[in-house]
């Protein structure tokens, strides 16, 4: 009878990142999308009930939740295309959180995992045409894990700034697309 011996490869950047791709969203694979989040976008990730992008570290975070810009991150995954109800569910929750802190000078981001059985670089725009309209006259944008990760790679590589990622994240609506 024949053995077979499985053969242990070193893990890689590229391989960790296809297994965080790959992942449905267990409490790890939150705790990991925080810290790339923090990591190229914010200086400060408030996690409550949301995630929140905090630009200015020098205010309490009370003062910027209602007097500064914000953005309220919400990630989701799927095995399939993202559906109207995410997109439906970010207003929602920028249209209650807006109420909350008394501020209007918010966005939303719906970051998502979706196709996540696929491999990352050969997954589908997950989000439809009617979605990324949406999404721009709401002044929110789309992002996918894929997106946000080849920027990661890509200021890690000196080819585009954190500061210009988040401007980016900051200025553009509906689909974002990353230029660097």
């Amino acid at each position: 009878m024949a053995k077979y011996i499985k053969r242990r490869t070193p893990k890689t950047a590229q391989s960790d990142l296809r297994d965080q791709l790959r992942d449905d969203f267990s409490p790890k694979m939150i705790k990991k999308m925080k810290e790339k989040i923090e990591m190229i976008v914010a200086n400060q990730v408030l996690d409550k009930e949301d995630l929140w992008l905090i630009e200015n570290n020098d205010q309490p975070v009370e003062v910027c939740l209602r007097k500064e810009f914000l953005i309220l991150v919400v990630v989701r995954s799927s095995r399939n295309w993202a559906t109207d109800d995410d997109c439906i569910l970010l207003q929602r929750f920028k249209g209650r959180r807006m109420q909350e802190f008394d501020n209007t000078r918010m966005k939303a981001l719906l970051i998502g995992n979706y196709f996540n059985l696929v491999e990352a670089k050969l997954r589908n725009n997950p989000y439809s045409q009617f979605q990324v309209e949406e999404a721009e006259k709401d002044g929110n944008a789309l992002l996918t894990t894929y997106e946000l990760f080849q920027a990661i790679k890509a200021e890690k590589e000196g080819l585009v700034s954190k500061e210009e990622i988040r401007k980016q994240i900051r200025e553009k609506a509906g689909l974002l697309k990353f230029s660097y």
